[in-house]
């Protein structure tokens, strides 16, 4: 039978097209806005002057003892160095064309909902990159800082024992038992700390708010102030937030968190991003997107941490 159909008239068919662009990419930003940030000042680490050793002159002593020779406070400089991150865009003439944008806009029109999708989210893919560099188990990351045996920052804890996190290895599920211990032995000798908060992965966050429920419960739906940290139930009055992209296998407890700690940040551009055009390459215009910083404690021995913990 003759007439119009869509397949006689698919080329004027309307195509609905939702204008903006999705984004399944899951982009880490929960760890480093917990930490109050603070400039460089330029420099090529950061410098934490920590006593490692008290005046062993110190006695208890009876009449017309001798007196014994002076001693002295031993402190050392632990120098953190800056990490330095960036990401690459390219741009072709013929894709900024397509997609009505001139050469100094900011802004792509159409299909790109109005933001330039490629710089937008390569500036997230360095904040990713940034977050989970320092959620790792190097001498620079949460996890090599708070630790009994990776060097703190340049300097060995084997030579400087009291700067020695508490650690304890769990080999099993978590536990009440387990919880307790880095508290309590976290605030004992010789570490001296007072846990202000705990950070844990999702694989234990799942077996701690069972142990505190007694069956599987969902994290708040809050989240913790500026970051995407999701709040769990307090321990014993301390709070506790699971943090994506930690080592599925440990627990975190930190102290002093707003002296102790803090995000030095080492870019001194607006935002602490650098963006930098590199000219044009062909019919393309390239930028550089850089930052970098360093993440900082200035007490190592009053942290705490469980580790190989089950995760079934």
């Amino acid at each position: 039978m003759a007439g119009a159909t869509t397949s006689t008239h698919s080329a004027i068919v309307k195509p609905n097209v939702h204008q903006e662009i999705s984004d399944a990419v899951f982009r880490n930003s929960d760890f480093i806005p917990l930490f109050r940030q603070v400039n460089s000042g330029g420099g090529s680490s950061y410098d934490v002057k920590v006593v490692t050793a008290a005046n062993g002159s110190a006695e208890v002593y009876v009449e017309d003892q001798n007196v014994p020779d002076p001693g002295y406070q031993q402190v050392i400089t632990a120098g953190a160095s800056f990490k330095h991150f960036r990401v690459f865009t390219r741009v072709t003439g013929h894709l900024r064309r397509q997609v009505g944008a001139d050469w100094d806009s900011q802004s792509w029109p159409g299909a790109y909902g109005g933001s330039d999708v490629e710089m937008a989210k390569a500036k997230e893919d360095l904040v990713d990159l940034v977050n989970t560099t320092f959620l790792g188990t190097a001498a620079h990351g949460v996890q090599g800082i708070i630790d009994a045996s990776t060097a703190f920052y340049d300097q060995s804890r084997s030579t400087y024992t009291a700067l020695k996190s508490y650690e304890k290895a769990g080999s099993a599920a978590l536990s009440a038992a387990l919880m307790d211990r880095l508290v309590h032995e976290t605030y004992n000798a010789p570490y001296g700390g007072r846990i202000q908060l705990l950070l844990m992965p999702p694989a234990q966050a799942r077996k701690y708010s069972a142990l505190i429920h007694g069956k599987l419960a969902l994290p708040s739906a809050g989240d913790a102030a500026g970051s995407g940290a999701a709040m769990l139930p307090p321990w014993a009055g301390i709070p506790a937030l699971e943090v994506r992209d930690l080592a599925a296998t440990v627990i975190l407890g930190l102290s002093g968190l707003d002296s102790a700690w803090f995000f030095v940040v080492h870019e001194p551009a607006p935002g602490g991003i650098s963006i930098l055009p590199y000219g044009v390459q062909a019919d393309a215009k390239i930028n550089q997107i850089s930052t970098a910083g360093a993440l900082i404690c200035t007490q190592p021995n009053a942290q705490g941490k469980l580790t190989t913990l089950g995760t079934t």
